[in-house]
């Protein structure tokens, strides 16, 4: 009797010894699953803030697009008045020059 309970205590720690040894690849694998997240994580994080400074690059272009608009119409408005300016003036130059071969 006493060599069966020898022989199932090596059995019990045999199986309890493998039960360890795979609870301890078991825990590995999750701490190493574990320190991948963790470098993932940080890499997302990265990524968010690259992200949001080229949002901020995008927000400032489309400002600067705006405003280079902006001026523009304003040019072209300013170059139609220059414009009329000299289509009238031309137009004045014309009036005196007729007016100047009335009296000669």
């Amino acid at each position: 009797k006493s060599r069966e309970t020898s022989e199932s205590s090596t059995k019990r720690r045999s199986s309890l010894i493998l039960t360890c040894r795979k609870l301890r690849t078991r825990l590995e694998t999750l701490r190493s699953a574990n320190k991948e997240k963790e470098t993932l994580a940080e890499q997302l994080h990265v990524l968010y803030n690259e992200k949001n400074e080229l949002y901020d690059k995008l927000y400032a272009i489309k400002e600067e697009k705006l405003a280079i608009q902006s001026s523009l119409t304003e040019t072209e408005s300013n170059l139609k008045g220059a414009q009329r300016e000299v289509k009238n003036m031309t137009r004045e130059i014309e009036e005196l020059k007729e007016k100047e071969q009335l009296y000669k």
